[in-house]
């Protein structure tokens, strides 16, 4: 069995797209947490591989949650014969031919 919350919100390419701009303190807690989801996977040796407005996912209390691990990876793990992701978000080095692992 798979076992996860129910997440009432809205990710953030949903949240930029209709709503007013977010005041500062706002829009600084939110990158904390992004940082935060970030920082304990790299601390478990994992990387998220698809960081994106649409995997971040804002609750109605203001709690972010980073969504879609599909294409993690463990850290130091061969880098994958093709391209996963999504471009436009990727990482330079990703898209890189002479980087051989993640």
């Amino acid at each position: 069995f798979l076992v996860m919350p129910r997440l009432s919100g809205a990710n953030l390419s949903q949240i930029m797209a209709t709503s007013t701009p977010q005041p500062l303190p706002v829009i600084l807690w939110t990158v904390r947490q992004a940082a935060q989801a970030l920082a304990s996977l790299h601390q478990a040796s994992w990387l998220h591989g698809d960081v994106k407005p649409e995997n971040l996912f804002m609750s109605e209390q203001g709690h972010l949650t980073l969504l879609d691990l599909g294409f993690a990876s463990q850290q130091g793990s061969p880098k994958p014969s093709a391209f996963t992701g999504t471009p436009r978000y990727a990482a330079p080095e990703l898209l890189d031919d002479t980087v051989t692992s993640i």
